[in-house]
């Protein structure tokens, strides 16, 4: 797969944008296509360590997915294999995201860059 990048600004702070991504109760707010929610997860967020998610959709969908955390730099990178998983956590396919994290201090918004390899 060639590299593309996925770059959105939103208004919040740096350390904000890091805890929606780091904290669960965060996470849970926004994670997930349009129309679906974080039934479950499980973290475990440290270099070495894994999310464990399902994403509820309408009809009773449900999709499974797994994270494993490689490089984390507070605030401003987090790199992790993400893979869709069957319930068990066993892995079905994976891609590694890295999103990073710059602020402007001058408009106190948020730029996050997404990047798939």
């Amino acid at each position: 797969m060639k590299p593309f990048e996925i770059s959105r600004v939103v208004d919040a702070s740096r350390e904000r944008v890091w805890a929606a991504w780091t904290e669960m109760e965060q996470f849970k707010q926004w994670f997930g296509p349009k129309g679906f929610t974080l039934g479950y997860g499980k973290v475990d967020f440290r270099p070495g360590g894994r999310l464990h998610y399902r994403l509820d959709g309408p009809g009773g969908v449900q999709m499974w997915g797994k994270a494993t955390y490689g490089e984390i730099a507070k605030p401003g990178r987090i790199r992790w294999t993400q893979s869709f998983s069957a319930k068990d956590g066993d892995v079905v396919s994976a891609v590694s995201p890295t999103p990073s994290f710059s602020s402007s201090d001058t408009r106190r918004r948020n730029s996050a860059w997404l990047s798939l390899q």
